[in-house]
């Protein structure tokens, strides 16, 4: 190590000393671009890193130290530890493993039988971790922890083949899968960006993450993990400097401003280098929405105006016909990409709804969640199906569902918070049609699904409050029951299911299952319980 590189390192350890684990880690870098090859300072940056809550970064370091130099005891440790609190426990494993093996076998010294006894409780609880993961997804203990979700796709699918997974299409697993697969390669290509061109802020359209990310989003917007702290600023970063590097219009929004710039490139430069920056901007619309906007209007906003992009310039820019000129922009423009994006809008805009974040636009959204889910639905009945079993159900069946769900959310709200209260025949009818969509809805989503649950759920309390046979409420109970043991193994309690809201409605209807069970209430008894604010209804009676 040089004279300055030595000084630089002891400005940091008196630094880390101090607890200035930020001040620390820039002192270590300012010596690492002294001494590259040095593996000592990756382990001590990585230190600051994790004591900062910044695994990624800590991972990386710690992974470079260990390929500068397998041997070191102290650059297997931090990998360890950073890659346990990133639940990658696989990988913290084999590092923990790894330290213990570059130890000395014999004749340890005093510090050398501590570092053996550290690595040795490490090894153990990141097995224990590993291992409760997988007792949990095979359903033989209880979800105590939750575990993000990529982890427990991970579990569920680590002995089967991809052959066994794309044979049962139609599964959580199957479609979960897939988006997670995705969100890790965006993830390792967002972590390449930052570790090896450390300041610099462009790449190449194509080879970066901002793609994999959106269709991640699109596929399934519950599957995005914030691994740290320093996750979703990078994604801004990246977002930003992706839309320099195109001369896209992320900052801006679908208007006729927008479609005047828009229009000028096209006429300037013609349709490829419009549908370069076009598709930039949409895929950064759906990422800021969804990762660093939280739920309301703004989110919606975002996925409106790539929507609306996408059904204009489709009708007023585009080419007939597609060219492989670029695949990647090619397959924004295509009709599945715009049903992912219509599915994404519209759970957006439910998402505000029912967080009751949408203010004076809530009766806008509920006419645009009936008009949009309608143009959703019979632009899928039209299309032929995909031949892929599996891309079937992720561009076909999954949006369906998305649509129908959206379809329950109008008709509910229109039937309970009408001003003045609508009649109760019109309140039933209501009802009856939001108990219908979200029963489509549920048969939509895969099988293991939390949406399923979540879906049937709402069916069921709205056949509480509306005339239901007590057959129909005891085989909807009975679905749902199945539901919620089947979204167990990736979905634990559920990731936007309320599990209490589940148990509050299967337990408000155990004194119905008993009195069916005692022969006081035949199949044929019509039901309907009194809601809050339409009260005076009789709580039931026999046909």
């Amino acid at each position: 190590m040089s004279t300055q590189a030595q000084k630089l390192k002891e400005e940091a350890d008196a630094l880390f000393r101090s607890q200035e684990f930020k001040a620390a880690s820039k002192k270590y870098s300012e010596a690492i671009k002294l001494d590259e090859a040095n593996p000592i300072l990756f382990p001590n940056r990585s230190l600051c890193s994790f004591k900062s809550k910044e695994y990624l970064n800590a991972a990386a370091d710690a992974t470079m130290a260990v390929s500068l130099d397998p041997s070191y005891v102290k650059a297997h440790v931090r990998r360890a530890e950073a890659s346990d609190a990133l639940h990658r426990d696989y990988i913290g494993q084999m590092s923990w493993q790894a330290a213990l093996n570059a130890l000395p076998k014999d004749n340890l010294t005093p510090s050398e039988k501590a570092a053996k006894e550290a690595c040795e409780r490490g090894y153990a609880e990141s097995k224990r971790r590993g291992d409760e993961v997988r007792a949990q997804v095979k359903m033989e203990i209880e979800s105590t922890t939750e575990y993000p979700t990529w982890r427990r796709v991970f579990a569920l699918s680590e002995n089967l083949t991809s052959e066994d997974i794309d044979n049962n299409p139609h599964t959580s697993l199957s479609q979960s899968k897939i988006a997670c697969d995705e969100y890790r390669r965006a993830t390792e290509a967002l972590e390449h960006i930052f570790h090896k061109f450390p300041g610099r802020d462009s790449y190449t359209h194509g080879a970066g993450p901002i793609d994999s990310l959106a269709n991640v989003i699109l596929h399934d917007t519950r599957i995005p993990y914030d691994w740290d702290d320093t996750w979703l600023p990078k994604i801004y970063v990246v977002l930003q400097a992706q839309n320099e590097n195109a001369d896209a219009w992320k900052d801006l929004q679908f208007d006729d401003g927008f479609r005047e710039l828009v229009m000028k490139r096209h006429r300037e430069k013609g349709w490829d280098a419009t549908q370069t920056a076009l598709v930039i901007t949409v895929q950064c619309w759906i990422v800021h929405a969804r990762m660093i906007e939280g739920v309301g209007v703004k989110r919606v906003n975002y996925f409106h105006s790539a929507l609306q992009t996408l059904h204009w310039a489709r009708k007023e820019l585009m080419p007939h016909g597609y060219s492989d000129k670029c695949s990647c922009c090619d397959r924004v423009f295509r009709p599945t990409y715009l049903l992912w994006v219509q599915k994404s809008y519209l759970d957006s805009m439910m998402e505000c709804l029912e967080c009751s974040k949408a203010g004076d636009k809530k009766p806008q959204y509920l006419e645009e969640l009936r008009s949009e889910a309608e143009n959703l639905i019979f632009t899928v009945d039209a299309m032929p199906r995909e031949d892929d079993a599996v891309m079937a159900v992720t561009y076909q069946d999954m949006p369906r569902g998305m649509a129908y769900a959206a379809l329950g959310v109008y008709y509910s709200e229109k039937a309970y918070l009408a001003e003045p209260p609508v009649p109760l025949p019109e309140f039933d009818e209501l009802l009856k049609k939001s108990i219908g969509s979200y029963l489509l809805a549920g048969l939509c989503f895969p099988v293991g699904d939390e949406y399923r649950a979540r879906y049937l759920n709402r069916a069921l309390e709205g056949m509480i409050f509306s005339e239901t046979a007590v057959s129909m409420l005891m085989d909807t109970l009975k679905h749902l029951e199945k539901a919620i043991e089947e979204m167990k193994p990736i979905w634990g309690s559920g990731a936007t299911v309320s599990g209490e809201r589940l148990r509050n409605t299967i337990g408000f209807l155990a004194d119905t299952r008993r009195q069916f069970a005692a022969g006081v209430y035949k199949e044929d008894t019509i039901l309907r319980f009194p809601h809050p604010v339409r009260d005076a209804v009789p709580l039931g009676r026999r046909k």
